[in-house]
């Protein structure tokens, strides 16, 4: 937003307290050419006879009564449109994201055929549009999960206003529609390509291979490696079983079984990635989650030593230790394993939803309240500017326009992210945010959805998981 008033005859004051304050924020030109002054030729001084002195004192105060009339102005013009906005935006949201409420339980029976699963899927649960590409087996898929959601949440809770079909990521199980310009606001989508035998079985394939590959066989060159290679993903021994019966014929097992092994692959790797982020950039706090362990083996870690070391000893030491567990535990890999519910991509997405129910409002608004003239003027004098609120929630190291704003202005990012920042180097929020996996490092928004799926799936987290989910805003599920 930038004024400029420099045409006018009468201009701000540049050295009043508005004048200075317009100056550095909106790029008002506030200069004086009212005053005139003559100038001694042959001197650097200027003569004012006693008639200009009392010109020039009545023509300051006519720019004073001007500064104030511009000021005032201008504040309630911004205060009428800020008004406006925030009445509008206040609409919008009552409006589009509305909690439901349906039957405390509902029974789901898989449908029969596609015309059965719409009804369910209009009349049950409330969604009024569904694609017309849905199978039946997806349109299953999706009525189960929200049903599950449904219930766990006594019947409150957003349900999503579309069901949708995407046919460009066969990698995505769903994906949540989050652009209030978009006539799909509030929506969840589904990926058809990954709903079909073909893109299941590449998906499964790509996900399975590296754990007997190289990967995990080759000899370390240095540390960081030497650590990677103790842990391996590994998933349930229920996929496990479906895994072994895709193997031996793809076409033994049903839709929803290779999505539980897709499923399982893919957060299990989430879960590994998680660790070997935390072990390699914050080993003493990767050993503080397994500091049990350590002691159920009598293996004593000496922390106050630790933190006198620098990173590449503290990885030295770490890597001992693992050692010595590994001996002690006599087996080769410590086992990570994540969540094995088809369902954990869908609860996911349908988490985002409900964390914008109850936030994204918010976060719209202070948003549209940094730029308030009031609201800018009182920051000012309090030091405090922020401007990217909802970027900051929903914003992660892994979107393009926080990934390059990182690798690229660092100190901007900070200023413009603070709770991102901390999110993403706090070694302390990186130890609890990774007991949710790697994903849910990279973003506060992308840990509540996997928090909240995971909860759904009756994962037992830690106290301090749920702590730090509340502190976020997370959307609640009954008994939390």
């Amino acid at each position: 937003m930038v004024l400029s008033v420099s045409d006018t005859k009468s201009h701000i004051g540049i050295n009043s307290p508005f004048g200075v304050i317009l100056t550095n924020f909106y790029g008002i030109n506030a200069t004086n050419t009212d005053n005139k002054l003559e100038k001694n030729p042959d001197a650097d001084s200027v003569i004012i006879s006693s008639k200009t002195k009392y010109k020039k004192q009545l023509s300051k105060n006519i720019r004073t009564i001007i500064d104030i009339t511009i000021i005032s102005t201008l504040l309630i013009a911004e205060q009428i449109s800020y008004q406006r906005k925030y009445k509008k935006l206040t609409q919008f949201f009552s409006k589009e994201l509305k909690i439901s409420n349906l039957p405390e339980n509902i029974k789901f029976k898989e449908a029969k055929t596609l015309d059965e699963a719409l009804k369910f899927a209009k009349e049950t649960l409330g969604i009024k549009h569904v694609d017309k590409n849905f199978t039946l087996e997806m349109l299953n898929y999706v009525n189960k999960g929200i049903v599950d959601v449904s219930n766990a949440n006594k019947g409150k809770f957003y349900v999503p206003k579309k069901l949708l079909i995407s046919a460009n990521d066969e990698k995505k199980v769903a994906f949540t529609v989050f652009n209030m310009k978009s006539p799909d606001f509030g929506s969840i989508g589904l990926s058809s390509k990954h709903f079909t035998e073909k893109g299941l079985d590449k998906f499964i394939y790509e996900y399975f291979k590296p754990q007997n590959s190289e990967e995990t066989s080759n000899v370390a060159k240095n540390i960081k490696d030497k650590l990677k290679d103790k842990f391996v993903a590994e998933i349930s021994d229920d996929s496990r079983k479906l895994l072994d019966k895709f193997l031996k014929d793809s076409n033994s097992i049903s839709l929803i079984d290779k999505i539980q092994i897709s499923q399982n692959l893919k957060n299990s790797y989430f879960q590994l990635n998680a660790n070997q982020q935390l072990i390699t950039k914050h080993p003493i706090e990767w050993l503080k989650n397994f500091s049990e362990k350590f002691k159920e083996h009598k293996i004593d870690i000496d922390f106050d030593k630790l933190k006198t070391l620098s990173k590449e000893a503290q990885l030295e030491e770490v890597n001992k230790l693992v050692d010595n567990l590994l001996k002690s535990e006599n087996v080769e890999f410590l086992i990570i394993r994540g969540s094995d519910n088809p369902y954990h991509s869908l609860y996911h997405e349908i988490g985002h939803l409900q964390d914008a129910t109850k936030n994204l409002e918010r976060l719209k608004k202070e948003r549209l309240e940094s730029f308030n003239l009031f609201k800018i003027i009182k920051k000012i004098f309090n030091n405090k500017l922020s401007f990217h609120p909802v970027a900051d929630h929903w914003g992660g190291a892994t979107y393009e326009k926080e990934k390059e704003l990182i690798e690229k202005s660092p100190k901007k990012f900070k200023f413009l992210y603070p709770n991102l920042h901390k999110h993403l180097n706090n070694s302390e929020t990186q130890r609890i945010v990774s007991y949710t996996g790697g994903y849910a490092m990279t973003s506060i928004g992308e840990f509540i959805a996997e928090t909240y799926s995971l909860v759904l799936s009756g994962h037992k987290l830690p106290k301090e998981v749920i702590e730090l989910y509340k502190k976020y805003g997370g959307p609640m599920l009954p008994g939390m």
